[in-house]
């Protein structure tokens, strides 16, 4: 008897919880608790971290950027898009130049994947040895390297 009122009784939290509409279905819970948490995990490639240019030239650096984040980076995004960009320093690593003109991903980028960008730079008027940090951006949250990524650094002679 105690058995069978035991049954009975699992029986209606069960019913009562699939009832319940306050709660979200289990896979919009998951996707939600997890949907933009887990961006910030990137690693950069290029072929030289040497570069020459002449002072106030708009250049470009070609980069391989490694999405090691459990999510995709869009920068067609309506809200937080996530985009390449870059500060200057001096040799001292003092800020220049906090945000440079970004550079989007052509397409969106998955968890895993690599894209490859011609990230577009503004090279400092006046001569001399500078430091080019670069980094991505989630537009309107935060710089990835205030989440721990490291950002690249190229060492740029301006000329």
């Amino acid at each position: 008897m105690k058995l069978g009122k035991l049954l009975v009784a699992v029986a209606c939290v069960g019913v009562l919880t699939a009832c319940d509409s306050t709660q979200e279905p289990e896979s919009q819970q998951k996707s939600s608790a997890t949907q933009g948490q887990n961006i910030f995990a990137a690693e950069y490639a290029v072929a030289s971290t040497k570069w020459k240019v002449a002072a106030g030239s708009k250049f470009t650096v070609p980069i391989t950027i490694k999405n090691t984040s459990g999510d995709t980076w869009s920068s067609q995004a309506a809200t937080g898009p996530v985009m390449a960009s870059y500060h200057w320093l001096d040799s001292d690593e003092k800020w220049l130049v906090r945000d440079g003109p970004r550079t989007p991903f052509p397409t969106p980028v998955a968890a895993g994947s690599e894209v490859k960008i011609d990230l577009i730079a503004q090279a400092p008027q006046e001569a001399g040895t500078y430091i080019m940090q670069v980094s991505l951006v989630q537009e309107g949250v935060i710089w990835f390297e205030a989440k721990y990524v490291k950002p690249l650094e190229l060492t740029i002679r301006v000329e």
